[in-house]
Formats: structure tokens, sequence, C-alpha cells
């Protein structure tokens, strides 16, 4: 999984340093907040809270509108949720701690407004507890390599700050390390991974 990691790393920083910024900003600093829920799981959740923090370097290549950043990303996101009635109902609490590093393409509308795009690949940290009545509380700790991909807008309120909004959705394809959860908790599906909606403030320098 880290090697994974690893090399989409190495191919980002190559890509950026061949193609030269043109920008008069060329860094971001960005904290975002928001909800949180799993995507496939097969159980009653609930919706959750997230929080991230992305650092950019990059800028607008000459002769072209869109601007291009590599990026690195670490964020928190947790939710409940309750397992399979047969089992006893375990209430479950999740937290998930993700690494990742990708780029980002700004696309311009409005002097002002713009559309962000971004592809990112990383790892994921999990936590998760379950408990219910007249049992032991079972914890277990999962590490997943992880797909991101988000769409969001900006609005630049100066030259070096904007506002905005942002979704994203994570991609485990391979959940082997959650078998414990998935059968602790009764449950026939565990979901694919995770959708995170927030809003955004991005300092430019």
């Amino acid at each position: 999984m880290s090697r994974h990691f690893a090399l989409a790393g190495s191919l980002l920083a190559l890509l950026f340093a061949a193609s030269p910024a043109a920008a008069d900003n060329h860094f971001l600093l960005e904290l975002e907040g928001g909800l949180a829920r799993p995507i496939g799981l097969d159980a009653d959740s609930e919706i959750g809270s997230a929080f991230a923090g992305t650092f950019g370097f990059g800028g607008r290549v000459p002769g072209f509108a869109p601007a291009y950043y590599l990026i690195g990303r670490v964020g928190h996101s947790s939710y409940n949720f309750v397992g399979a009635k047969r089992v006893g109902a375990p209430d479950v609490a999740h937290g998930e701690t993700e690494v990742a590093v990708g780029g980002r393409m700004y696309i311009p509308l409005t002097p002002r407004l713009r559309l962000l795009a971004q592809f990112a690949l990383g790892e994921t940290f999990g936590s998760t507890e379950m408990s219910r009545d007249g049992m032991v509380e079972l914890t277990a700790d999962t590490e997943f390599f992880t797909i991101f991909g988000a769409l969001g807008a900006q609005f630049r309120v100066t030259n070096h700050f904007s506002l905005g909004a942002i979704a994203d959705v994570a991609y485990t394809p391979d959940r082997e390390d959650y078998t414990v959860v998935k059968r602790a908790a009764g449950l026939d599906e565990d979901g694919v991974g995770r959708l995170r909606m927030g809003v955004t403030g991005t300092f430019h320098f």
C-alpha cells in the first residue's frame, strides 16, 4: 500500500517540476469542515463529521487558463451505525484518518469564481469500536489503500483568501482488513468507502 503512495507522489512531483507555474500565488493552505457518511454500508448509519487540511504548490502554466497544484492532504472523519439484529444490533462507532497526495486543477469561470477537480492516492487508518448489552466492547484497527476524488467550487474573496464548498469520495478497493468488523457487526456488505461534503477556507500565498 505504501508503495502506491510513494509512486503517486513521485510521478506527480515530476509532472509539476516539468511545468513551471506562472501564477502570482504558488502555495495554498486549506482548512475544511463538514459531514461524512459511509457508501454502500449494509446498516443503518448516521451522518458524521469530517475535517481536513490541505497544502499545495503549483500555479498556472503559461498560455493556459487552468491552474495545477501538487497537494498533500490529512483528514479525519467519523460516523456511527447499528449492526445486524441477529448479532444483537451492536452500536458501532467508526473513525478514519486519511493521508493522501495528489493533484488539483482549478478551472476559472469568472475572475473570482472557479471550479476545482482533485485526484489523490493514499492510506486510510480506521478505528472501530463495537458495543452491545452484556458483551465486552470490541475494538478493531484497519488500514486501507484508498483512491480519493473530489469536485468543488471556490470564490476568491481577496487575492489571498477563498471560500468554497467541496464533495469528496474515498474508494477503498481492498477491505480485507475490515473482515473482523464485518463479522462482528453481522454485515453482509461493509461498504466501499465514504462520502464527505464540506466548506473550505483557502489561503493563497
